[in-house]
């Protein structure tokens, strides 16, 4: 037997076309109208569907999107009317609380030998670690 005639009986029987939905009526191999929300699509095998029948076939997609989009702009409006800036005491009824000079200077003092603490460790460190100098903030944390 030929290798024609082998694949010849290999090959498998062609599917037939699905028959078309009611409200679809075939034109050719290629082309079919159908009817969508009392719209009438025509469908072209291969091309891209139109941006009407898009349209039509995500309509509520569409409200949906133009309704946030509504949403978006007004919010916007409202930012706009809102000040730049606000001050703390309008925030809130209470006092305001302000460190006292003292305490201030206390946590900044803390800070400082915080600070001055990691810079000595990073100095230990760097004579065993090539790339100490380059990142030396996170090899001592």
């Amino acid at each position: 037997m030929s290798a024609l005639a082998r694949r010849m009986n290999a090959q498998q029987a062609l599917a037939l076309p699905l028959p078309a939905a009611s409200n679809t009526v075939v034109i050719n191999a290629r082309c079919s109208l159908r009817i969508e929300l009392d719209q009438r699509v025509i469908v072209v095998a291969g091309l891209p569907p139109t941006m009407r029948g898009f349209k039509i076939a995500h309509g509520k997609l569409g409200k949906q999107l133009r309704s946030v989009r509504d949403r978006v702009a007004q919010l916007s409006a409202q930012r706009q009317d809102l000040p730049p800036r606000v001050e703390v005491r309008d925030l809130n009824e209470r006092a305001v609380v302000k460190l006292a000079t003292e305490r201030k200077h206390l946590t900044d003092i803390i800070k400082m030998v915080a600070y001055q603490a990691e810079s000595d460790l990073l100095a230990l460190m760097r004579p065993h670690y090539a790339r100490a100098g380059s990142r030396g903030a996170n090899a001592a944390a």
